[in-house]
């Protein structure tokens, strides 16, 4: 037996409503008949992989020693707030695929530049393209408590770049959903997230001026998961397979509602539709025999079996079958000594 998992489609993409139990058993008579066994699309992830990419402790210890480099720029201790700040932003370099990276890494930032603000060796050209890196990924914010005023309005310049990634994954930049080819963001920094059903699979810390062109190679699904028929669609009520890895599946018609119609597929390549047989939405019952009442019928084929053979007696009576057979008397010499003859 070969497992081939069904996809059963429709006019919008993959249909997940379960098929009745009519359709069910027609679809293993006919699977059966071929050597398959028929499953549903297996889970996209394993669970031995299904831990996320990022450590959600590690952003806790990144808010830690936020407030560790705040308290020490409040002292003016350059030296606790360099260490505090190195490590938060070395933790947040080591996760690029945490959901919150843009934000923290953001307020990494500021705090670098209140660092060089206020800190000796002071450096204002510095602290201004840290201002403008934080608002490049967060989108900016009003100044905080012992932030300078104007920092708010320094950000970096928009720029156009283009963005390609194979597969059907959604992307996020910086937090936010964005589309495959042109778009236009900040100049500097940016994190970019991949979500595919609802989990990161991939992220990246990305450097993007005027014109870069990212191309971001994904991670592929297993081979017939959900994730690996995403891409499945119908065209003209044809089977698009896209770039399917499965070796053998099954490709359901959704739509039809009196046949139940498949197609074979292997890999990336479908057959013709098959018309496997109508089906019933309920399964068929046997009408019940209707009882009839009067004579019996036993009592019927009694009186006419009695009455064949009262027929066939007269009959063979009429004929003399039943009659004795006369006694003939021969004359010899001696004795007279009758002999009957039969």
């Amino acid at each position: 037996m070969i497992d081939a998992p069904i996809v059963w489609l429709d006019d919008a993409g993959m249909h997940v409503e379960a098929p009745s139990a009519p359709v069910e058993r027609a679809l293993a008579t006919w699977a059966g008949v071929r050597s398959f066994r028929v499953t549903a699309p297996g889970a996209d992830r394993s669970t031995s992989d299904a831990a996320p990419l990022a450590d959600p402790g590690v952003a806790q210890e990144v808010e830690r020693a936020l407030l560790r480099a705040r308290e020490s720029t409040a002292r003016l201790d350059g030296d606790g707030t360099d260490r505090a700040l190195a490590h938060a932003e070395a933790l947040l370099r080591q996760s690029p695929a945490m959901p919150q990276g843009a934000w923290l890494l953001a307020e990494v930032k500021r705090a670098w530049a209140v660092r060089h603000l206020r800190i000796d060796p002071r450096d204002e050209p510095r602290a201004e393209r840290d201002w403008a890196a934080a608002a490049a990924l967060d989108g900016g914010r009003a100044a905080g408590l012992g932030e300078p005023a104007r920092a708010a309005a320094l950000t970096a310049p928009a720029v156009d770049i283009t963005l390609d990634a194979d597969g059907s994954a959604e992307l996020l930049l910086d937090g936010v959903h964005t589309t495959r080819g042109g778009l236009k963001t900040v100049a500097g920094e940016h994190q970019l997230l991949a979500v595919d059903d609802g989990r990161i699979v991939w992220g990246a810390w990305i450097t993007v001026d005027a014109g870069t062109v990212v191309r971001v190679g994904l991670p592929r699904p297993p081979s017939c998961s959900r994730g690996d028929f995403r891409g499945v669609a119908l065209h003209d009520g044809d089977v698009l397979a896209g770039d399917v890895h499965c070796g053998t599946w099954i490709a359901g018609d959704a739509r039809s509602k009196d046949v139940l119609r498949v197609a074979v597929c292997e890999a990336a390549r479908c057959g013709t539709w098959i018309e496997v047989r109508p089906w019933d939405r309920e399964p068929r019952t046997v009408p019940p025999v209707p009882a009839h009442h009067g004579f019996p019928a036993w009592a019927t084929w009694t009186l006419v079996t009695a009455g064949a053979l009262a027929t066939t007696a007269l009959v063979l009576w009429g004929a003399g079958v039943f009659d004795p057979r006369p006694t003939v008397v021969q004359f010899t010499q001696g004795p007279v000594q009758p002999q009957s003859l039969r």
